[in-house]
């Protein structure tokens, strides 16, 4: 336990080694399945296991991204925002203010946010059979199952095993279930440029930085998009039908702010640098 620890502690000036990922997590799950009738101990090391394997995710995502493997990366930060959803439901506050629980937590969406996929695939499935993952009975109303989907029993988390299934459709959504499912991940209109700058701008890639929506005034002659093409002011209708008439649009880009503070302090005192990223389409702000 003592080794994965100071795995933990050394978030900030370590690199992903899978090696040690394999022989601490075998370790330690040996640990839980040892512990299994001391449910506090064994829901004590699940957490341990949990931010450590969330820590190694972002450490991947980083390195992926310098590598400029962007899908990867993405499907590889979509692995830690699950883990860091895990905690956030079960985690003691020990776990959450000692181990980057909560700069992972900010830091994902944001660079979820800069990211240019914006239309995902969703399936629609019947699900005809399936099991709990604890007790491995069927899941049905007169199953005898007590577990609860998502609840964390002596060092499991809880969920479905899906042994019969039924496809019934696939609908385009802008906000999946499932983040991986992005329609043509590599395509040529994707334009990365956000991700590499604020990259290139960081001090250190545990810097903490946040995003401020607005919008700019982009005269009409500057604006290239074909009249069919979706209007840059992001209302989702077609230039033609929404902006075209018009002397120019407001155009949504992105300030970004970069926190002038160590990881573990409170952000009161910020840099800012706006970087305009006019080819993403305001969606929200992430809170």
């Amino acid at each position: 336990m003592m080794e994965i620890i100071k795995q933990l502690t050394k978030f900030k000036n370590r690199k992903y080694n899978k090696k040690i990922e394999i022989n601490l997590i075998n370790d330690i799950n040996n640990k839980i399945k040892a512990n299994k009738n001391n449910e506090h101990l064994a829901n004590e090391m699940w957490e341990i296991k949990t931010i450590f394997l969330a820590q190694n995710f972002y450490l991947i995502f980083i390195e992926s991204l310098y590598k400029k493997q962007y899908y990867y990366a993405w499907c590889t930060l979509e692995k830690c925002e699950l883990k860091i959803n895990e905690l956030d439901r079960h985690a003691s506050e020990k776990i959450k203010n000692n181990y980057y629980f909560h700069f992972l937590k900010f830091q994902v969406k944001r660079w979820q946010a800069i990211y240019p996929y914006k239309l995902f695939t969703s399936p629609e499935f019947i699900y005809k059979k399936v099991r709990c993952s604890i007790c491995n009975e069927i899941i049905s109303p007169r199953g005898n199952c007590k577990h609860i989907i998502g609840e964390l029993y002596s060092g499991e988390i809880c969920y479905c095993t899906v042994e019969e299934i039924e496809l019934i459709g696939i609908a385009i959504v802008k906000n999946p279930v499932m983040k991986s499912n992005v329609i043509d991940p590599e395509g040529k209109n994707k334009n990365f440029s956000g991700l590499n700058m604020i990259l290139n701008t960081l001090n250190t890639p545990f810097q903490y930085w946040d995003i401020n929506y607005t919008k700019e005034f982009i005269p009409k002659k500057f604006i290239t998009e074909s009249p069919d093409s979706l209007c840059p002011c992001g209302s989702g209708l077609s230039y033609l039908m929404c902006c075209q008439r018009k002397n120019g649009c407001l155009i949504p880009h992105m300030q970004i702010i970069l926190y002038n503070q160590d990881i573990k302090n409170k952000l009161d005192t910020h840099l800012s640098i706006e970087l305009k990223i006019s080819d993403y389409l305001y969606q929200k702000k992430y809170s």
